[in-house]
């Protein structure tokens, strides 16, 4: 038996300048405007619309009957703006997977419009391990982005442990998803994390990649991995934006007298699922790319660095880090290895077509069931 916790939706932060007002809900209003769906009591009026009359999409790792019912207000991110959704205020309803992934925070509304840019991770400090679910009960359109890509490593002390399937090892290795991760360019190497394919409707976030090899100076951070997104319109979604998942790469190893440090790895790509009763639209980016490797320093000696192994795409898998140049005494540091990519995946109810989409790594298609 499944359980799902409910609560209030989370806070909508807007960064740039806009006339629009955002409530303590994350729900759009103007002054004292009455806000769609909700009637003066804050509860939703009336059944929610219907895209196809009499047919209820049943999305995928959600409550069933969560398109039966309008969600309260709209999620509206205008074009040249910038908004996050805040992860410390409580989700609509929080919906636990299979062991070893993480809960689903979802948030549900009654429209989806999104023409500037919405923030899901890095800059809204999403916890790297969580998944997020944005319900749109009418209609969901995307003519502008949504960021939830890994963040690029900086430089912290001292390495850090491998911290979960996936991750990778020691001395800049690159983290696993869809495929293994790469070695770094160091002796001994830091070894790629492993794959962990998930099935196509999972939520499964990227992983980090290792921290860089060092013997002195600040190593290489281990670059972040991607997020794990599910959005959903129980009606149409329009998609003509961008959606990025992808690994961030890993950091750059820092300069010294002693040798060089080495090149963070790679964090892989995240999932995105996408479902609806029907897709359309053109000219639509979707992203889960694995992160690269990060440069190894080079020394005041002269010896560079070795360069960081690229990341995986939907073409080419991720590629190992170089070692430094070695000189006498001192050498380079090695370079982090690159990481996988992550799943991209649209689910729609059989027979109903889906637009050709620019995708990579290539998403796989699938069927979503209807009541």
């Amino acid at each position: 038996m499944r359980f799902y916790h409910t609560a209030w939706l989370g806070a909508l932060t807007v960064i740039a300048c806009s006339s629009q007002e955002v409530d303590a809900g994350g729900r759009t209003a103007r002054g004292n405007e009455h806000v769609s769906g909700m009637d003066d009591g804050g509860a939703p009026d009336g059944d929610a619309p219907d895209a196809t009359p009499g047919v209820r999409l049943t999305p995928s790792n959600l409550p069933p009957d969560i398109c039966d019912r309008p969600g309260a207000g709209e999620l509206n991110v205008p074009a040249n703006t910038s908004a996050a959704l805040d992860p410390g205020v409580p989700c609509d309803a929080l919906v636990p997977q299979r062991s070893g992934l993480p809960s689903i925070c979802v948030r549900k509304y009654s429209k989806v419009q999104i023409a500037g840019t919405l923030a899901l991770r890095g800059s809204s400090s999403w916890p790297a391990s969580s998944a997020v679910a944005i319900v749109a009960t009418d209609a969901f359109l995307l003519t502008g982005s949504i960021a939830a890509s890994g963040t690029k490593g900086t430089s912290i002390h001292p390495p850090a442990a491998p911290d979960g399937r996936g991750n990778g090892g020691f001395y800049g290795g690159g983290a696993g998803h869809a495929t293994a991760g790469a070695r770094s360019g160091g002796s001994p190497a830091g070894q790629g994390g492993p794959a962990y394919p998930t099935s196509g409707t999972e939520l499964a976030a990227g992983s980090n990649g290792g921290e860089g090899e060092s013997f002195g100076p600040p190593p290489g951070e281990r670059g972040k991995g991607g997020g794990a997104i599910q959005l959903v319109s129980c009606g149409t979604f329009e998609l003509m934006g961008s959606v990025d998942g992808g690994g961030g790469s890993g950091g750059d190893g820092h300069r010294s007298l002693s040798g060089g440090s080495g090149g963070g790895g790679g964090g892989s790509g995240g999932t995105l699922l996408i479902e609806a009763l029907r897709i359309t639209g053109t000219g639509a980016a979707l992203r889960s790319l694995g992160g690269n490797g990060g440069w190894g320093g080079d020394t005041f000696a002269g010896n560079p660095g070795g360069s960081g192994g690229s990341g995986g795409t939907g073409s080419a898998p991720p590629t190992p880090g170089y070692p430094g140049g070695i000189g006498p005494t001192r050498h380079g540091g090695p370079g982090g290895g690159g990481a996988s990519v992550g799943f991209i995946r649209l689910n729609v109810p059989a027979g109903t077509p889906i637009p050709n989409l620019n995708a990579d790594p290539p998403a796989s298609l699938g069927t979503v069931p209807t009541h």
